[in-house]
């Protein structure tokens, strides 16, 4: 139904979901301000529908243009809504994006110690309503606050069951970021060959996702563990690909 018709009809629910619509256009040409705007409007028609569960979704999709935006108070009050919300209509598995998502931002700002509960509580919300949306992030979030704390076994064990959930999801993003952190971690160990065979799958999974930065950063890490192992010309090969990588955007075959 086209807006104009929808508002004949005085379907607020419809006009929020058009909103929604023009704020991902807006998104997607990286118009961020203007996707903020619709979202704001996206979020004002849910709540005069009353639909609890647009509601919600609207504060989401807003938090997580605030956190692009690096407005991460802002963001943390949206995301925050979110949870209340469907706390509020006792939605567990809806539970778990919110829990991550304020878990994030609060390690982004550095405040791991108060993301570490929210992260727990969502990995607990996760085993009981066998909901596996969004629990490699949580997983992902896990491992990274405890191989910040060096504790490298504990975070291996979080990044490998963030990796079997991405796997299972088939989410090559969340893939591409346990295969790269489970290479670091075997590049502290000295484990070499390890490594190298994790950023290996970091920049195939990468590759998947056409993600640009996660493909560079997994040459990175691929010229690292060749450089270890002491052989500097496979090293050079991938150093060379990583500083054309940040250049250009990455189509060849490795």
């Amino acid at each position: 139904l086209s807006l104009k018709l929808l508002r004949v009809l005085n379907n607020k629910a419809g006009i929020a979901i058009v909103y929604g619509g023009i704020a991902n256009n807006y998104t997607r040409k990286g118009e961020l301000d203007s996707a903020v705007k619709y979202r704001m409007l996206a979020l004002k028609m849910a709540e005069e529908s009353g639909s609890k569960k647009n509601i919600a979704a609207a504060h989401g999709n807003l938090g997580e243009l605030y956190y692009a935006l690096k407005n991460y108070p802002k963001a943390l009050e949206s995301f925050r809504y979110h949870l209340k919300i469907v706390e509020e209509v006792g939605n567990k598995p809806g539970m778990i994006i919110p829990l991550s998502n304020i878990a994030n931002t609060l390690m982004t700002l550095g405040k791991d110690k108060e993301a570490l509960p929210l992260l727990v509580r969502a990995k607990e919300l996760s085993d009981e309503t066998g909901n596996l949306e969004g629990l490699s992030i949580v997983l992902n979030n896990l491992g990274t606050i405890y191989h910040e704390r060096k504790e490298l076994t504990k975070a291996s064990g979080y990044y490998l069951q963030s990796l079997k959930a991405a796997e299972d999801m088939g989410d090559a993003w969340d893939m591409s970021v346990a295969f790269f952190a489970l290479g670091s971690i075997n590049l502290d160990q000295k484990n070499y060959d390890k490594a190298l065979s994790y950023f290996q799958s970091a920049y195939q999974s990468s590759k998947l996702e056409g993600t640009n930065e996660k493909m560079q950063n997994a040459l990175w890490g691929m010229a690292t563990a060749y450089e270890k192992k002491g052989n500097s010309g496979e090293a050079l090969k991938y150093y060379k690909l990583y500083s054309a990588s940040k250049d250009s955007l990455l189509n060849k075959d490795i």
